[in-house]
């Protein structure tokens, strides 16, 4: 709400003490309260438009000043009334310097300008004037676009020319710093709102990323967008406070059609007289829409509603005002007006009590939360790590960009090859903590762990491989006086939400690749193993990385879907459950920007007749059982041709039999405790529902303890004699050391049973003959089909999946074209001519085509 700061002793009444001011000699207009109300007496600067323009009619602004007025009578609290003074464009600018005692006013409100700050005339030069005078004396300013930088002018903070000329747009995402959730103009009602911006100046961004100031002024960034840095600024002198925001409702003529058949502007329209009847007011909307689909066809309906450049009817004027003050002034009030596109569920406020929003304005914020992780082997607390506020995990993931186009812009392929070979070197150093962590945090055992931080150097080596190719150019065929060719450029910010099971080898799948195309990664681990985002976090700074490059994300699942609805973020890595797979590619969707979701699997095997059962047993053993089958590629069912199937159930049952249960730290525990404490009741179902269906259990099968009596274990399990069509245990994801096996009568009968199922990540085939394995490759319905092996991913191999698998795919070179985008160059080099010129300077190589001229050359 326009208002002072509320007073220490009585929050009930405004610091300034309310009192009856004498008038400006110009029209002011107030709202009927009670005689007992307190009187808040406000000054709207009507910024000017530039000289020769021609500007507002009297009467056009009157009816803009009710609409003012009404906004802000309805939106005040019931004790409250509205007393405001205009300075309009109709006034001499020498009316600016000649204000009288700033102390009787409540608050001074600044509109939008066509005027730019740099313009050293009379207009610009008083209005700076004022807003220092206001400062000085502690009047409250309120303003939008231009006043933001005609207040950072005042108080020392440099402006600059925008680099983008006169942007333009409508309903781009505007988003709240963590200062801004807390700040009264917003008080955290809000995350994100829609803009309609035309800015020709702004707050330096340079001065943004480093925010420096003078002697006595504090200052504080609430809001930024891909546009600019610094969208909302509040800035202190003394007690002396700007807010604003750089929000420019400058629609259309179509738009403010449509926005005048929303309630509250058709109310406020009709109640002023702007209209005589709904049925005007209705032909006049149709009208604007006519006009901005084709103006050319309606010539003389524009001079009619004399429709141009700066030339405002009274509803644009009214429609402008209603915006603005929905949108800067009282956010808390749940919006009527609705931006073409529809509803933004997360743009708008909820309905609060005016009491509740005083309240509220002066809280402290919200006590940060933690998350702990039991230990699953000692029941203790393995890790507690603090959760970050929404906004503050909106702010992180927004900060990342900056530090994301300072690396795209700024650094060669080469470069960021070694960066990642540091990297590695520096998780290496680290790797006994890594690893302990690991296995604390879920279970894995420390042989295991320590293995998984070795595995990360071989996938992120092959992409470092990789990249100077894969991220190249693409030049086209020559074509005369042209330069074409295709740019593969980065996305922007990664957000990579990785899983526990595999929190390393998962998580380098984006990571290294992301980085290698110039992205910047928010690291989102799962709860079960945050302890791996800080691993990656440290590693990357330790090689030199700048801040914010690669970052440990922790926070909740409100805080990432709100991430993933940020402007900053160009694509989500996913690993994990089919359900939470679900929601994400929901809010992906909405943004149209692309996901990789790597879900769930239910891998089979085949071992043929011809195959070596020894192997095979030896290997879909350590495939089904391996981190306790807690993988997304373990193999969980099995078909045996009948030939073999009894050599084959013998074998394997022996090597589950082996396993030992016990301390993931202990060297010789090879099967440690499952990470979920729901795991082992689902297992138990699943080998319940088996066996009473007629399989035949032939080991281990339930919930149970080490010898030592702890841990959260589940006694590996062998089934055999098991049905696809009726049991769970065939057809369900089990996530578990549990293996179930059937016998088939032929190689046919293996590929229908094994394509029988809602995933498809990987299928393998057993055989000492490769023209059976490639009929049976050719029929599976899987990502990858291993012969002779299982449970593995060649990183120069694409990884991904079908069905409910999910989609995309990692790791490989077709793995890089997630994290880029295609951008065509097409230059015309002599614009006169058909043939290039003579004497014509080659361009220079973007970074991505330098370096892989550079490899191409050392090849």
């Amino acid at each position: 709400m326009l208002r002072r700061p509320l007073s220490a002793t009585n929050p009930k009444r405004l610091m300034m003490p309310a009192r009856r001011p004498p008038r400006l000699a110009r029209r002011a207009y107030s709202t009927a309260a009670p005689a007992a109300a307190t009187k808040l007496n406000m000054l709207v600067v009507e910024a000017y438009p530039r000289e020769g323009r021609e500007r507002l009619a009297s009467e056009n602004v009157r009816r803009a000043s009710d609409t003012f007025s009404s906004l802000l009578h309805e939106m005040a609290p019931a004790d409250h009334a509205i007393d405001i003074e205009r300075i309009t464009p109709a006034d001499s600018a020498a009316h600016v310097a000649e204000v009288g005692e700033l102390e009787r006013f409540d608050g001074v409100v600044w509109t939008g300008s066509s005027l730019t700050i740099h313009e050293d005339v009379p207009e610009v030069r008083r209005q700076v004037e004022l807003a220092r005078r206001c400062f000085e004396a502690g009047v409250p300013q309120y303003g939008s676009c231009w006043g933001l930088q005609v207040a950072a002018t005042a108080a020392g903070i440099p402006c600059e020319a925008n680099p983008r000329g006169r942007e333009h747009g409508l309903s781009r995402d505007i988003t709240l710093t963590p200062a801004g959730l807390r700040h009264p103009m917003y008080d955290g009602t809000m995350r994100t709102f829609d803009a309609l911006a035309a800015h020709t100046d702004q707050v330096a961004a340079r001065w943004a990323m480093v925010p420096t100031l003078p002697a006595g002024v504090s200052a504080q960034i609430l809001a930024s967008n891909e546009w600019s840095p610094v969208q909302a600024l509040s800035v202190r002198i003394g007690a002396g406070e700007f807010w604003g925001v750089q929000y420019h409702p400058e629609l259309s003529v179509g738009d403010v059609g449509r926005l005048m058949r929303l309630p509250l502007p058709r109310r406020l329209l009709l109640a002023q007289g702007c209209f005589a009847d709904e049925v005007a007011l209705e032909e006049h909307a149709a009208q604007l829409i006519a006009i901005d689909e084709a103006p050319a066809a309606h010539a003389e309906l524009c001079a009619k509603l004399r429709i141009g450049d700066d030339l405002l009817d009274p509803a644009r004027r009214s429609r402008e005002l209603a915006n603005w003050l929905q949108h800067l002034v009282l956010p808390t009030k749940a919006r009527d007006l609705v931006h073409m596109r529809g509803a933004r569920q997360e743009a708008r406020a909820p309905k609060l009590a005016r009491k509740a929003f005083l309240a509220r304005a002066a809280a402290p914020p919200t006590t940060t939360t933690a998350l702990e992780v039991d230990n699953p082997y000692s029941g203790a607390v393995a890790a507690r790590v603090p959760l970050l506020p929404t906004a503050d995990a909106v702010a992180q993931v927004v900060a990342a960009a900056g530090a994301q186009r300072e690396w795209a812009a700024e650094t060669r392929v080469e470069e960021r090859v070694a960066l990642c070979a540091r990297f590695l070197d520096a998780l290496e150093a680290d790797a006994d903590r890594i690893a302990a962590e690991t296995s604390v945090q879920m279970g894995k055992p420390l042989a295991a762990a320590r293995a998984e931080v070795r595995g990360v150097r071989e996938r992120a080596e092959a992409m470092m491989a990789l990249a100077p190719a894969a991220l190249a150019a693409e030049a086209l065929p020559e074509k005369p006086n042209f330069l074409r060719r295709i740019e593969k450029v980065p996305v922007g910010v990664v957000l990579c939400i990785a899983p526990w099971n595999y929190p390393l080898l998962t998580a380098v799948n984006c990571v290294v690749p992301a980085v290698l195309a110039g992205n910047a990664v928010q690291l989102k681990h799962s709860p079960r193993s945050p302890l791996a985002a800080d691993a990656f976090e440290r590693a990357f700074l330790a090689a030199g990385a700048p801040r914010g490059l690669v970052q440990a994300l922790h926070c909740d699942n409100e805080a990432v879907g709100a991430a993933i609805g940020l402007p900053e973020v160009g694509f989500v890595s996913f690993t994990g459950s089919v359900g939470v797979g679900h929601k994400v590619h929901e809010l992906v969707a909405r943004r149209f920007i692309d996901s990789t979701l790597e879900l769930g699997g239910k891998c089979a095997a085949y071992v043929a007749a011809d195959a070596d059962v020894a192997v095979a047993a030896a290997s879909l053993v350590d495939g089904a059982f391996y981190n306790a089958g807690q993988s997304c590629c373990a193999i969980e069912r099995v078909y045996c041709h009948s030939s073999v199937h009894d050599e084959f159930v013998e074998r394997a049952l022996e090597l589950v039999r082996a396993y030992r249960m016990g301390d993931p730290l202990d060297e010789a525990t090879t099967l440690g405790p499952l990470a979920l404490p729901g795991a082992p009741a689902l297992l138990a179902a699943q080998v319940a529902d088996a066996t009473a269906k007629g399989a035949r259990l032939l080991c281990g099968g339930g919930a149970t303890a080490d010898e030592a009596g702890a841990g959260r274990f589940f006694a590996p399990a062998l089934l055999d004699r098991c049905d696809d069509a009726s049991m769970s245990l065939m057809r369900d994801e089990s996530f578990g050391p549990v293996l179930g096996v059937a016998s088939v009568s032929s190689d046919a009968e293996a590929v229908h049973r094994m394509n029988d199922t809602a995933y498809g990540l990987t299928a393998c085939v057993f055989t000492a003959d490769v023209g059976r394995a490639e009929r049976i490759a050719s029929l599976a319905q899987a990502g990858t089909v291993f012969m002779n092996r299982c449970d593995y991913l060649d990183p120069l191999l694409p990884w991904g999946g079908v069905k409910h698998t999910g989609k995309g795919v990692s790791l490989s070179a077709h793995g890089f074209r997630s994290f880029t985008r295609l951008k065509g160059i097409n230059f015309k080099l002599d614009p006169h001519g058909q043939s290039p010129p003579t004497a014509a300077t080659p361009p220079a190589a973007p970074p991505l085509a330098a370096a892989a001229a550079a490899a191409a050359a050392a090849g």
